[in-house]
């Protein structure tokens, strides 16, 4: 929709991709020879995706200001790419053109999720006499930039920077979100590349990840722009990975910017060379200010490794370290200033101090025999005892031992009494069945001695084998 304050585009989704040897494009711009500014865009939508060297812009060629680009994307954002034949990446951009003389517009991204990669960008740009706009990021999520260009020739970024030729001075950038991740070449920059100085920058973010990633706010031959870090949680910075506001990058003149950094835990991997760099190279270098509970694996340089960087070298990235500087390279006298606050705590509060001579200890002499001390006992309890044999079960029908109380002291030896009292037993033999009987009630009954027999006459006559 086309009013009077700009164009508006209210959708669902929007996806601008490359047709044919042209790019997609949503535009607003003032041409060559106007003196008005250009119209405002305004992008309404539930997700974004401009990829393949398609764009959004804004655009002023005159002396009229650039419109003002925002895009209202309730769930994503995404810039991916760049054009088939790699000149042109693929973004969302305010821009004042060569020759103009009015300011670039203001780019602002409200959504959930910020995605930028593979070379894409979201930047705010001035190429002649005007200032550049500011860049303004709001996700609730995350923004994550990712990646360079199939040639390596650019990396996904937000920025906002003026070119060589431009005179005037880079807006600022600003980036609210939760979690932030710059890897892979990627950057988050203000910049100033003419005579104008950097723009400021701000990053508040609940965590920052840099793994070969950059965040700058530097100049070529101005002012480095000031830089604002805003981290309750953690600040991890991986692979090369920079933080500068570095001035004078050509050689020239300019005071290096500040860094102002507040952080929970600021951790980086030893000797993969990530340094915070707030330089200068003929003027003064900037501040450095840390305030972190605690910084691991990265320092303000020492002065052994200052002595290494080589003459008129305002880039420490030869040295495997991670440093945290602040010089000027022509002016030592004029070198800036670091100044890292950790919590005042002393590790050694609180622990006992052991003494040097070991104490000379000595054994209990309470098992000494005949000692007058208690002596020790051991003692066997329950209704069987132990069985004799560790595999057996306990035997119930064992007999029962009684507890012994031995004398808390004990003189001499002492022969207990000894009862010679006999006890009478009467031995049974067993002897083997010699007879037996008949009782009345006609039991058999086994005899130790033989029955006496009475022979009996047969009434039956003997038989006569003779007859």
């Amino acid at each position: 929709m086309l009013t009077e304050q700009g164009f508006y585009l209210t959708t669902t989704s929007v996806s601008l991709p490359i047709y044919g040897p042209f790019s997609s494009s949503l535009t607003a711009q003032a041409d060559l020879n106007s003196t008005g500014d250009a119209g405002d865009l305004t992008i309404n939508t539930r997700q974004l995706l401009v990829r393949d060297g398609a764009e959004g812009s804004s655009t002023t060629f005159g002396a009229g200001k650039g419109g003002d680009l925002t895009v209202n994307a309730t769930d994503s954002v995404q810039l991916i790419g760049e054009s088939t034949n790699g000149q042109l990446p693929s973004g969302l951009n305010t821009q004042a053109r060569r020759n103009s003389t009015g300011d670039a517009g203001d780019l602002t991204i409200n959504t959930r999720q910020l995605l930028v990669r593979d070379g894409a960008e979201g930047s705010s740009t001035t190429f002649g006499a005007g200032k550049g706009g500011d860049l303004t990021v709001n996700a609730t999520d995350f923004v994550q930039l990712i990646g360079e260009s199939t040639d390596g020739q650019f990396g996904s970024s937000l920025t906002a920077t003026t070119r060589q030729v431009a005179t005037g001075n880079a807006g600022s950038l600003t980036i609210n979100t939760d979690e932030l991740l710059i890897q892979d070449g990627a950057e988050a920059t203000v910049s100033s590349f003419g005579e104008g100085v950097a723009g400021n920058f701000g990053i508040t973010a609940r965590s920052v990840r840099l793994d070969k990633g950059k965040v700058i706010a530097q100049a070529r031959s101005g002012n480095g722009g000031s830089l604002k870090l805003d981290i309750p949680d953690l600040l991890l910075m991986r692979h090369g990975s920079e933080i500068s506001t570095t001035a004078g990058t050509a050689q020239k003149g300019g005071n290096g910017g500040n860094i102002d950094l507040d952080s929970e835990f600021i951790i980086a991997v030893p000797e993969e060379n990530s340094d915070i760099t707030a330089n200068a190279f003929s003027g003064s270098g900037g501040k450095v200010r840390i305030n972190a509970t605690g910084v691991f694996g990265i320092a303000p340089i020492s002065r052994k490794d200052l002595e290494r960087l080589r003459p008129n070298d305002l880039d420490p990235r030869h040295l495997p370290t991670n440093e945290i500087i602040a010089i000027s390279q022509q002016n030592p006298s004029l070198s800036g200033t670091v100044d890292l606050n950790t919590p005042n705590i002393e590790p050694n509060s609180g622990l006992v101090s052991l003494p040097v001579v070991p104490v000379d200890t000595q054994v209990s002499q309470a098992c000494t025999p005949g000692g007058s001390q208690q002596q020790s006992e051991f003692v066997v309890t329950g209704r069987g005892g132990l069985p004799q044999n560790p595999g057996e079960a306990l035997n119930t029908d064992a007999v029962q031992v009684g507890l012994v109380t031995l004398n808390p002291q004990i003189d001499r030896p002492s022969t207990p009494s000894v009862s010679t009292n006999s006890i009478s037993s009467r031995q049974t033999h067993i002897v083997e069945a010699q007879g037996w009987e008949i009782a009345a009630n006609g039991e058999v009954i086994l005899t130790a001695n033989a029955n006496t027999v009475t022979p009996h006459n047969s009434w039956q006559n003997t038989a006569n084998c003779r007859s």
